[in-house]
């Protein structure tokens, strides 16, 4: 994946990244085992997106365990 330093990853880059469904992230996120999304947009927007470094880092300490 050719990204910015900075970038932020959508839901389709996230799932297709970890290869995780959907769901599987969503329980992660609530039992805190996945980094959280950053609010994308205004007060009151519901578009998430994470933090490509926040991506990578969770994978590295995946692997690392």
């Amino acid at each position: 994946m050719n990204v910015p330093e900075q970038a932020i990853l959508r839901w389709e880059d996230v799932i297709r990244t970890v290869r995780l469904s959907r769901e599987t992230i969503c329980r992660r996120m609530k039992d805190g085992d996945f980094p959280k999304p950053v609010r994308l947009g205004g007060p009151g927007s519901r578009a998430l997106g994470w933090r490509r470094t926040d991506i990578e880092r969770w994978l590295n300490d995946l692997s690392s365990n």
